[in-house]
């Protein structure tokens, strides 16, 4: 995907989501986003629209077996600039335990220990940030282990929150449990 090119944007249902469990609870006012990596190599996840919605079916399986009632993500970012439709942006995620409330959760495709997230995944992270999420490019772009409590936690993976330490609001920051 080139700078200037609108990503393609794959729906729940296209990528053929199950319906949620039970009803998602109200997100609250948006107070920042949290980006994530699914911590599975992007290289083990063929770079087709078939396998990367797959990995999402999968992302959604391991997630509800977990107890949530659906992905816990709102957008899932591939390699390839995909993005994937989760939760409704209205709708609480389940993406940092104690910090879900006003928050929005955005993961990408990889494990960024390791490696490095593509040119056209951090064109369609600010693609989500700047179109899909209102109010998005005005509020604070969090790494999951900036958050209170998750400060162990090796996600977004150090690759990934090097990349986005340039995509977010000044200033740094870390989130208390409320």
């Amino acid at each position: 995907m080139d700078s200037g090119a609108r990503p393609e944007i794959v729906s729940a249902s296209e990528w053929g989501a199950a319906p949620p469990l039970r009803p998602l609870a109200a997100r609250g006012p948006l107070d920042h986003l949290v980006v994530h990596h699914t911590a599975f190599p992007s290289s083990r996840v063929a770079r087709t629209r078939a396998s990367e919605s797959a990995h999402l079916r999968e992302i959604q399986r391991w997630h509800r077996e977990r107890g949530f009632s659906t992905i816990g993500y709102h957008f899932v970012v591939s390699p390839t600039g995909r993005i994937f439709r989760g939760r409704p942006v209205d709708r609480q995620g389940a993406h940092v335990r104690a910090h879900n409330v006003g928050t929005i959760g955005i993961a990408l495709m990889g494990d960024f220990e390791l490696e490095r997230a593509t040119a056209a995944a951090l064109a369609s992270l600010d693609f989500v940030r700047r179109e899909l999420v209102p109010g998005g490019a005005d509020v604070p772009l969090l790494g999951h282990r900036e958050h209170d409590g998750h400060e162990s936690n090796a996600c977004p993976g150090r690759f990934l929150a090097e990349a986005t330490r340039a995509r977010r609001a000044p200033g740094p920051r870390v989130v208390s449990a409320n």
